[in-house]
């Protein structure tokens, strides 16, 4: 029988969490280079470990649903529950009246895309506003 010691739990963990952590930047590296780009490696790095914790402290367990909510910070801000223009979203993430946690995250990424079509078609809008009157002008 393999007996691990509790120090050889916690070496393993650590090289999983690490493993974990690569993983991630790699798919921030992929799906937002320009977000990547912004930052040295290991800021990038210190980023990704807290965002972790804070995905963990929302409930999310699966590694799936943590690399969404790292994706929700390439999107808003590595620090997002703190803005008061994403205040909804972390708030969301907490509703207890939502057991699950992944089925919150799923709302919230919802809400998110909602929001941001509104935007663009929002901008699109002015800007044919705005090409309109240059335009009629004499």
């Amino acid at each position: 029988m393999l007996t691990l010691r509790a120090e050889q739990l916690r070496v393993l963990e650590a090289h999983r969490q690490d493993a974990f952590l690569s993983e991630l930047e790699g798919h921030l590296q992929r799906h937002f280079p320009a977000f990547v780009a912004m930052q040295p490696r290991e800021s990038l790095r210190e980023s990704l470990r807290k965002a972790v914790e804070a995905a963990t402290s929302v409930g999310l367990e699966t590694r799936g649903d943590v690399s969404v909510y790292v994706n929700l910070c390439a999107v808003l801000g590595w620090d997002f529950a703190a803005e008061p223009q994403s205040a909804w979203l972390d708030a969301l993430l907490r509703d207890a009246s939502v057991p699950s946690a992944s089925h919150r995250l799923q709302l919230g990424v919802q809400e998110l895309k909602r929001r941001l079509a509104l935007e663009a078609q929002q901008r699109e809008a002015r800007h044919r506003f705005e090409s309109s009157n240059d335009t009629e002008r004499p």
